[in-house]
Formats: C-alpha cells, sequence, structure tokens
C-alpha cells in the first residue's frame, strides 16, 4: 500500500481514517489560513491507548508545512500497523501542525511563520541584525531567482563560511530570527494559532505524565533516504543517555549535515525543545527531530531560497509557467519522487517508532 499521498487534504482523509478506525480519541482544530483559498485547514490530533497514561509517545508531523507528506506517512505507517500498547502507556499523534504550508507546499505558515521557530519566549532576543546576518540574508533573498541561480547562491554562501565565523554564518541561515516579518526562519513575535492548539493538545493528554518523548518529523538534513537525529536534551541528562541507548550511541554525534565543519545552530523556539509547562513539572522528556536526509545541502539551501521567493511573488498560489517549475522543483528537494526514498521513510520511520515505544515502556 502506497502510504504517501499527493497533498494536505488526502494526507488528512487517510489519517482520519485510519485513527477513526483503531477507536482513536480524534480531534480537529481549525487554523485559518489563507483567506484567499477555499481549502479548510485543520490541525488533527489522534490519541491511542489508556486515557492520560504515564508514559506518552508524541509525534508530530507538518511543522514545516510541506515536508508533512514525509511525517504524514511515516504516521500512517504506524496505524497501519495498529500498535499494541502496555498498560500505561499512550501515543499522541499531531497531524499537520502547519496546516497551510502543508497544502501550499511551503515550509512556512500564512504569516511566513517558521513554526519550528515559534516555540520560544519571544524575549531577550536580538533587535538588530549583525553584518554577518545581514550579509547573509542578502544572500538568500535574490531579486530575481531561477534554477539556474542556485549555484550562484550556493558559492555565495560559500564564500560567507570561507570569510567569517563559520558558527556566526551557520546561525544567521537557520537558527532563528525576530526581527524580519521577510526571509528565512522568522519565529514570529507572539505564539502563532499553530503554537496554542499543540500546546493545549499536549497538556490535556499528558496530564499525568512521568515519562515523554516528543518526535518530530522532518525532511531535508542528512544523507539521501538515511535518518538523521538532532536532539534537544542537554547531553549530561538521562533523557539524552537513555535516548541514544533506543537508537544507538552514535546517532547525535554526526553534525555534517549541517555543512558548516560540524558546527551546529545555536536553534531558538524549536518545538520540541519549547514544550515545558504543558507538562508535568517532574516529567522525564526526551526531545528530537529526526530528519529523512534528501539531497546535498547546496540544494537544499536553494529549496529555501526559492520557497521564499515564490512567497514573495505570491508563487505558493500560482500555477502559470517558470514558477510552477520552480514550485515542483523545491517540492522534490525536500519529498523526492524517488521510490526507494519513499520506501526508506517507512522502513526507518516503522524501525524508530518501534524502538521507541519499545524503550518507552521499559523507561
Amino acid at each position: 500500500m502506497e502510504l504517501f499521498s499527493s497533498s494536505y487534504a488526502e494526507a488528512r482523509e487517510r489519517f482520519l481514517t485510519k485513527a477513526q478506525a483503531l477507536g482513536a480519541a480524534v480531534e480537529h482544530h481549525s487554523v485559518q489560513g489563507d483567506s484567499s483559498g477555499d481549502e479548510e485547514l485543520f490541525i488533527d490530533s489522534a490519541y491511542l491507548g489508556e486515557p492520560a497514561a504515564e508514559k506518552i509517545f508524541v509525534i508530530l508531523s507538518g511543522t514545516h508545512g510541506l515536508e508533512g507528506l514525509a511525517g504524514s506517512a511515516a504516521q500512517l505507517s504506524l496505524l497501519q500497523g495498529n500498535p499494541t500498547l502496555p498498560e500505561g502507556l499512550g501515543i499522541l499523534l499531531i497531524h499537520a501542525v502547519n496546516p497551510y504550508g502543508f497544502a501550499k507546499h511551503s515550509r512556512a505558515n500564512e504569516d511566513n511563520i517558521d513554526l519550528n521557530r515559534n516555540f520560544g519566549s519571544f524575549s531577550g532576543y536580538p533587535t538588530e541584525f549583525t553584518e554577518v546576518e545581514l550579509a547573509v540574508r542578502k544572500a538568500l533573498a535574490p531579486a530575481d531567482f531561477s534554477l539556474e541561480q542556485i549555484e550562484t547562491v550556493a558559492v555565495g554562501v560559500a564564500e560567507l563560511f570561507a570569510t567569517h565565523e563559520p558558527q556566526a554564518v551557520l546561525n544567521a541561515i537557520t537558527a532563528g530570527q525576530y526581527i524580519s516579518e521577510e526571509g528565512l526562519n522568522f519565529g514570529g513575535r507572539e505564539a502563532a494559532r499553530s503554537n496554542i492548539v499543540v500546546r493545549d493538545v499536549i497538556k490535556r493528554h499528558a496530564v499525568n505524565a512521568k515519562k515523554v518523548v516528543l518526535l518530530d518529523w522532518h525532511t531535508g538534513l542528512g544523507e539521501f533516504a538515511e535518518p538523521f537525529f538532532i536532539s534537544f536534551n542537554e547531553v549530561e541528562s538521562t533523557s539524552y543517555s537513555v535516548s541514544k541507548s533506543w537508537w544507538g550511541d552514535e546517532v547525535f554525534d554526526d553534525n555534517s549535515a549541517f555543512g558548516a565543519g560540524g558546527a551546529r545552530p545555536d536553534y531558538r523556539g524549536v518545538l520540541v525543545a519549547g514544550i515545558g509547562d504543558e507538562l508535568p513539572e517532574d516529567a522525564e522528556v526526551v526531545r528530537v527531530v529526526i530528519e529523512f536526509g534528501t539531497y546535498d545541502v547546496p540544494r537544499v539551501l536553494g529549496a529555501l531560497v526559492a520557497d521564499q521567493w515564490l512567497r514573495k511573488q505570491s508563487g505558493v498560489r500560482s500555477t502559470s509557467g517558470d514558477t510552477q517549475e520552480l514550485r515542483d522543483w523545491m517540492r522534490e528537494q525536500f519529498i523526492p519522487a524517488d521510490p526507494s526514498w519513499r520506501d526508506a521513510v517507512i522502513s526507518i520511520s516503522e524501525d524508530i517508532h518501534q524502538k521507541t515505544l519499545a524503550g518507552l515502556a521499559g523507561w
């Protein structure tokens, strides 16, 4: 059975149909999205297992919009397996955290907010761009953009890495910024609707939780058809060591996918890191983003630039000429059509889900 859907609407229908067939506790949360469209947009959740369990496995998809086609397939695969859960353990699936981006094939939401930078405090962040950040923004915001210019963007960024401190350049590209609504990784100035919904859903289902896993599926970083783990636990924490015992001792050791000589971004406002007060004070929490690797860093970076350029040109809704070609190319960078990649997404997610459930049950 093909578990990948072709659209947000299809993915949502399949997720809900299977969740309801299993008797899951299902909820629908409307997100206004784009008023010019006629498609209803929802964050849906499905809970399996003992209500208010002491051990909760939270699996999220679509935080970065169009990447949700992979995360949704992973969630659907888990539901297809009809997991048998031990007493005291529940699974909470949150589908399409960013339904607008999912539906429109963009990473950001209707307000160009990167929802995976929207879960911070909104205080204490820089209020002006540094010289490095301004240079990066210029390189990643060309006045005109096409497939022929991807190499030019990559060369420009490589020059910045060669002439500035790599950590500063990496942070300027991906850490998150709260200054300008335009450009990459804008985290917003207040909690977005999706943020509010996700926090509320988790809080209500985890009211008695003592052990929690927050796993957010993404695509883009890492080797093609391989998982790339990004932990948001302190290295000295029990949660960090426990998660390594589930997934492998070396899963968090490789930062090469960031393309900055081993540096890792100083992320701000990441969803799995920002869930805090919603959980019981004494709960132990594993916090992880897992990426399904696609293409090399220059191509993925080009896709990020294309996404922003298309939005600026209203291309997220356009279906004409070169704009459609560019949008199709961008989608391919995050959701490859290659059957071997899609098969790997399913097999990888099934393996990680099984290991996590077994580990959580014994924790």
